[in-house]
């Protein structure tokens, strides 16, 4: 009687791993878009970190773009301008980076 319940409960397993039962109303990634928040797994953290690592991407390009195309103040008021603020983050833009040498390029 007990190795039939032993089966059966791996029998359950297997299925709940190969075929996902039980898996119904559950999404597809760790994020609710009801209230907007990663769920509290690890592939939650995970969806996260890469949220975070984009947004610092994003914040970098538009820097390196604004650092290149415009002077450092304004023609019409002629004071200076204000650059886009990037976080620091440990891979991207660590903290004591001198910044980009996309500038000195060709210099």
């Amino acid at each position: 009687m007990e190795e039939e319940q032993t089966r059966q409960s791996r029998r359950i397993e297997k299925m709940q791993e190969k075929y996902q039962v039980g898996n119904h109303n559950k999404g597809g990634t760790a994020f609710n878009i009801i209230n907007l928040d990663y769920e509290k797994s690890k592939e939650g953290e995970f969806l996260k970190q890469r949220d975070g690592d984009k947004e610092v991407r994003t914040l970098l390009r538009s820097k390196h773009i604004d650092m290149l195309s415009n002077n450092g103040y304004n023609l019409v008021n002629g004071q200076s301008r204000s650059t886009v603020a990037v976080p620091e983050h440990k891979v991207y833009n660590p903290p004591g980076s001198s910044g980009s040498t996309m500038g000195k390029a060709g210099a």
